[in-house]
């Protein structure tokens, strides 16, 4: 039998961590995606943690997820931006 994975029933809070290189750039860009595909996006809402040498940073934002095509274009955007590393 094969496991399948958790349903999200949507709308939804949707937790989105980003890593990427300490970059003035880094964090306005990642704005601009989101803003792009969440139109009432909240920065209040997002958290950041920058690495111990300094060199990257971790933001982890929570948006309001309305489809699973809205997340996927969010994912490919974010994974395409040259700041970002990693998208959880």
């Amino acid at each position: 039998m094969l496991n399948e994975p958790p349903k999200i029933t949507f709308p939804c809070n949707y937790p989105i961590k980003i890593m990427g290189a300490n970059h003035p750039d880094f964090e306005l860009q990642v704005k601009v995606i989101l803003q792009q595909h969440v139109p009432d996006f909240d920065q209040n809402l997002a958290s950041k943690r920058i690495s111990a040498r300094g060199t990257w940073i971790a933001l982890t934002v929570t948006i309001i997820a309305s489809e699973k095509s809205q997340l996927d274009a969010i994912f490919r955007d974010l994974k395409a931006c040259v700041h970002v590393r990693l998208v959880l």
